[in-house]
């Protein structure tokens, strides 16, 4: 219980970490259409790709577009989300690092939204506190 307790701290501190550099950031960032050469409706696309390494690199990537513009990117990462149904025998599961980063994702990019719409902040806390039963 310990562990899964410092998991959640250090969790929630690395999402927090990802909010002030992303408020600082985020007047030079309104022009920005590529990062890593792809635009945001690449990486997009790539959240809900079946190889699991390409999933885990577009929820970081969109964090690189800053939050306003990583706000379009949330319904994906609550797809995706919503995909995982947790570890009984039977149960569909997505990769724990993908699970991770989606989680820190909406963190920061909720975290620092001006004007998120309450219906999907809701969505998200109720996909994110899932996962607290999560034993991973």
């Amino acid at each position: 219980m310990r562990g899964f307790i410092m998991r959640i701290g250090f969790a929630l501190v690395a999402a927090l970490a990802l909010i002030a550099p992303a408020r600082a950031q985020d007047k030079t960032m309104k022009d920005l259409t590529e990062v890593g050469g792809r635009s945001l409706a690449d990486w997009i696309k790539d959240i809900t790709h079946k190889d699991p390494s390409k999933r885990e690199n577009a929820v970081r990537a969109v964090l690189g577009f800053g939050p306003e513009k990583a706000y379009e990117a949330v319904p994906a990462m609550l797809t995706e989300l919503r995909r995982h149904t947790g570890t009984t025998t039977g149960a569909t599961q997505i990769d724990t690092s993908v699970r991770v980063n989606i989680a820190m994702s909406l963190g920061a990019i909720l975290g620092t939204k001006k004007d998120a719409d309450p219906k999907v902040v809701k969505d998200a806390v109720t996909l994110l506190t899932r996962l607290l039963s999560d034993s991973q």
